[in-house]
């Protein structure tokens, strides 16, 4: 069930934004100043929900090093965009972060982290943004000393090519959307798993925007974004495992306190039968830290 419905679902999501975003490239250089980085790293937060942190990474990261390139102490906005873009920004929708989808399949409204999650997010990002300013603010005046890097990147006006895969993201919310809201009643048993029909025709317009923007992208545009199929394959492949192994392990804690997890299910359930918020708070965060958001959420 869990190879079937989520896993299939949730790497064709994965391949479309990966394979669409590739052929989106904002062109051009500018400064890193810490003001600039800032933006970037904001306008990067924003589109993650919207594109996922997959395509919004894809699309920026080159940006952001191009902009940096010449400046002797630049490791730290690496590391602030995987906080910002790459994690904290993909909060607000199912598109935004695997495990969002992995609930949106189980039934969860696709706006419910948008409404109960946005102040949450914003005060993340405004706190994890201000302390990237401070050390951006303090390296760059650092700098001012320091003997002067030739910049193998001039700057130059930015342009944003590969319009055409715009309409193409569109569509894959709009494919997520049609899901929530088309309920037609059918499905398909395929091995012994029900299969409701208006998922099959999500996944299958999300994987044809995908192939469709393979012709309607410039090679030259992947190229400039190190575009490869080498990361996909990997997560593609390393999500089969999880997932395979995650089977028995969804299975036995629906035992509850009769299965070989007693202990566990104890652990984060409170005496009166009421879920222990503080022990699930300690115990997801410890799980996804090695088993991953997005599996950890399926358990």
């Amino acid at each position: 069930h869990a190879l079937l419905t989520e896993y299939m679902s949730f790497i064709v999501l994965l391949f479309a934004l990966y394979t669409i975003s590739g052929g989106i490239l904002l062109a051009g250089n500018i400064h890193g100043t810490p003001l600039v980085n800032a933006g970037l790293l904001v306008v990067g937060a924003a589109l993650a929900s919207v594109i996922g942190t997959t395509g919004a990474s894809m699309i920026l990261v080159r940006p952001i090093l191009r902009a940096n390139d010449n400046r002797p102490f630049n490791a730290h906005v690496v590391i602030f965009f995987i906080f910002l873009v790459s994690n904290i920004g993909g909060s607000l929708t199912p598109l935004g972060d695997p495990p969002l989808f992995v609930g949106f399949l189980r039934g969860v409204d696709f706006f419910w982290t948008t409404a109960n999650l946005w102040r949450e997010t914003l005060f993340v990002v405004v706190v994890v943004l201000a302390v990237f300013l401070a050390i951006d603010l303090i390296l760059h005046r650092r700098e001012a000393g320091a003997p002067k890097i030739k910049d193998p990147t001039p700057d130059t006006k930015v342009r944003l090519r590969g319009l055409a895969n715009l309409p193409l993201l569109a569509g894959v919310i709009g494919a997520i959307l049609l899901s929530a809201a088309w309920k037609p009643g059918v499905s398909f048993s395929v091995f012994g798993v029900s299969l409701e029909l208006q998922n099959l025709v999500r996944d299958a317009i999300i994987l044809a925007l995908a192939l469709l923007s393979l012709p309607l992208s410039y090679k030259s545009h992947r190229r400039a974004n190190g575009f490869n199929w080498g990361p996909i394959a990997e997560v593609a492949k390393l999500f089969a495992g999880i997932f395979i192994c995650i089977v028995p392990v969804v299975a036995i804690l629906r035992a509850g306190h009769d299965g070989a997890l007693a202990p566990l299910v104890a652990l984060v359930t409170s005496a009166q039968g009421t879920p222990n918020d503080l022990a699930y708070i300690w115990l997801t965060g410890a799980l996804s830290s090695f088993l991953h958001t997005a599996t950890t959420y399926l358990v």
